[in-house]
């Protein structure tokens, strides 16, 4: 899973998850993490390369304690029906009758799980684990791995006892294994969440758990995701870059969802393949870098413009590089005042604001490139005076001095 090497990395320590030696887990997990975080599918992942048995119950469509040992217990019997089909196929000593009766059995069992409760639960865990360690010649101990997700949903519907059951099982195993050395199996509960409430803290830390979190993808982790899940392998790096680029653009979800910039993603997409993986003729391409050298003259430095305005002759040019700068002070002025700004002022005010503040600009800069007697002529008098001008332009942290001043 691409950039949750260390959560699983955590996880695997927190729950005694190796597949080479056998480590004692820790009673009680909790996983937690925002939306989408790979939180369900990594536990489930390291669950199936795991050879211990497990349970991995869903909780968003479980409605009562009854609901969820029915489903914990069909996942166990699902997983002890496919050992015992492996053992058949490869001894073949069970006769013909012994697997009938065994078959009506499980399916005798299976239907009194409908009257369920945590009692019935727990005695089908001790009966199951002790078949499960008979089988074992090595005699060693067992766990069994009991994985909830999306518990979130049974605090909500008022299930927090079930919570509170599931992590006493360990104390039940030790109490009927008191005169033992050493319980012959132990649970490991695993709690996958969103957030992690008040109340839920409060019900999970007298049985001292173990935490893994799963932080939000950063950026670069969601554009590998996506070139790997849209196949975009062709254009990686350009791709690349514009999924970064995109997502600094796009305003973040309320509850960290990435799968909503996903979204907006897979909308985008055809318009990428057209501006960017489409093939251009000769022509186009010179009108395209015509288009952008045009562009980029509009943001050359103060001292190119002051240099500009000093050298170059004819006034047409000279208004055609005041516009651009023009131009250019209101789109920066407009985009980057939202933040100081108040809810109260209209987007008219604001333009006018920019107008008075560019006009003040052009007439700074003609005051430096054109004749005194010029300046006489009424359409190049400010329509406001500059001390309005320079506390607007504080108000609004516009560098109207650095701007002015750099050059000379």
């Amino acid at each position: 899973m691409i950039g949750r090497e260390a959560p699983i990395a955590e996880l695997r320590r927190a729950a005694g998850l190796y597949t080479d030696v056998f480590e004692s887990p820790a009673p009680l997990v909790i996983i937690y993490g925002g939306a989408s975080t790979g939180k369900s599918v990594a536990v489930s992942q390291v669950l199936r390369t795991h050879p211990s048995p497990h349970s991995l119950v869903d909780c968003t469509a479980l409605y009562s304690a009854k609901e969820f040992y029915r489903e914990a217990l069909s996942q166990v019997h699902d997983g002890a029906s496919g050992s015992k089909v492996e053992d058949v196929t490869v001894i073949e000593t069970h006769s013909g009758k012994e697997r009938v009766n065994e078959s009506s059995k499980q399916s005798k069992d299976a239907a009194n799980c409908s009257s369920l409760n945590f009692l019935g639960f727990f005695k089908a865990l001790d009966k199951w684990m002790a078949h499960i360690r008979a089988k074992d010649d090595t005699k060693s101990r067992r766990v069994l791995y009991l994985a909830l997700d999306h518990v979130d949903k049974l605090l909500e519907r008022g299930l927090g006892a079930l919570l509170s059951c599931i992590c006493t099982i360990n104390e039940q195993i030790a109490y009927l294994n008191m005169f033992e050395d050493s319980p012959p199996w132990e649970i490991c509960v695993l709690l996958s969440t969103r957030g992690i409430s008040m109340d839920f803290d409060r019900l999970v830390m007298p049985f001292f758990p173990a935490y893994v979190h799963f932080p939000p993808y950063k950026p670069e982790e969601l554009a590998d995701i996506l070139i790997e899940q849209l196949g975009m392998k062709e254009a990686n790096d350009m791709f690349r870059t514009w999924l970064i680029h995109l997502h600094g653009l796009l305003p973040p979800a309320s509850d960290g969802d990435w799968l909503q910039f996903r979204a907006a993603v897979v909308h985008l997409l055809p318009d990428f393949r057209d501006l960017f993986l489409r093939r251009v003729q000769d022509s186009e391409v010179s009108k395209m870098k015509n288009k952008i050298e045009r562009y980029l003259a509009s943001f050359n430095p103060q001292e190119t413009d002051v240099r500009f305005l000093s050298s170059s002759g004819g006034q047409r040019r000279k208004k055609r590089r005041l516009l651009a700068i023009y131009l250019n002070l209101r789109v920066e002025a407009e985009a980057g005042s939202s933040a100081y700004i108040d809810e109260s002022r209209s987007s008219e005010t604001r333009e006018e604001t920019f107008t008075h503040l560019a006009i003040l600009v052009r007439m700074q800069l003609f005051q430096r490139t054109t004749a005194p007697h010029v300046l006489d002529n009424i359409k190049f008098r400010c329509l406001a005076d500059a001390r309005f001008v320079q506390e607007t332009a504080r108000y609004l942290s516009f560098p109207l001095d650095a701007y002015l001043n750099r050059a000379t």
